[in-house]
C-alpha cells in the first residue's frame, strides 16, 4: 500500500501546485527509480510495479484501466486454480500460497508494455506517453538487473537467464525450482 501511495503523491502534489506536465511526469519517474534503486539500500530495491501503476493512475487514469486487463488476467490465471483446489480447506486456499506464478509477471510486463501504446491511441500528450514508455523501460531494466550477479554465478545459461528475467521477473534459480515442481 505504501508503494502505491508513493507513486501517486508526487503526481497529485505537482498537479495541485500547478507544475508543468513534464515536471510532474519526471517527478513520478523519479519516485519509481527511487523505489527500484534506493540510495540507502545500496541501490537494490523493489521492482517498482506498484509504484509505477500508482504513478500511471495519478497521471492519467483512463490508459491505466486498459493496462489492468492483462494484469488482471495474469492475476486470475494465478489465483483461480488456488481457489478451486478442493484438496485444501478454504482457509488454506485464501492464503494464496504455492509456487510463484508465471502468469502474473507476464501480465505485468504486458500491462506496462501496452500503457504507452494505449496512452498514444487515446490522444494523451506526448509527454505522458513518453513518460509511460520510460516507465516500461525502467521496469524491464529492473527485471534484468535485480540479482543478476547471483544468477550469472549460478549458471552459464546467459540467454536463459535474460529471457527468464524479462518474461518471469525472477531469478533463474527460482525458475529452475518452479520448473521442477510445476507452477
Amino acid at each position: 500500500m505504501i508503494e502505491f501511495v508513493k507513486g501517486a503523491i508526487p503526481i497529485l502534489v505537482g498537479k495541485t501546485l500547478g507544475f508543468s506536465l513534464l515536471t510532474i511526469t519526471i517527478a513520478g519517474l523519479a519516485v519509481v527509480i527511487g523505489q527500484m534503486w534506493p540510495i540507502f539500500s545500496k541501490f537494490d530495491g523493489e521492482k517498482g510495479n506498484t509504484t509505477g501503476l500508482a504513478m500511471a493512475a495519478a497521471l492519467t487514469p483512463i490508459p491505466l484501466l486498459f493496462t489492468l486487463i492483462p494484469i488482471a488476467t495474469g492475476t486470475a490465471l494465478r489465483t483461480w486454480p488456488i481457489l478451486l483446489n478442493t484438496t485444501q480447506s478454504l482457509n488454506e486456499r485464501l492464503k494464496f500460497r504455492g509456487p510463484p506464478s508465471r502468469s502474473l509477471p507476464l501480465g505485468m510486463a504486458a500491462g506496462f508494455f501496452i500503457l504507452p501504446i494505449i496512452s498514444w491511441q487515446l490522444g494523451e500528450s506526448l509527454i505522458v506517453t513518453s513518460g509511460f514508455s520510460a516507465l516500461f523501460i525502467l521496469i524491464m531494466v529492473r527485471r534484468l538487473t535485480a540479482g543478476l550477479k547471483d544468477d550469472l554465478k549460478a549458471s552459464n545459461d546467459t540467454k536463459g537467464i535474460y529471457i527468464n528475467r524479462l518474461l518471469y521477473d525472477r531469478s533463474y534459480c527460482q525458475q529452475q525450482e518452479i520448473d521442477l515442481h510445476g507452477e
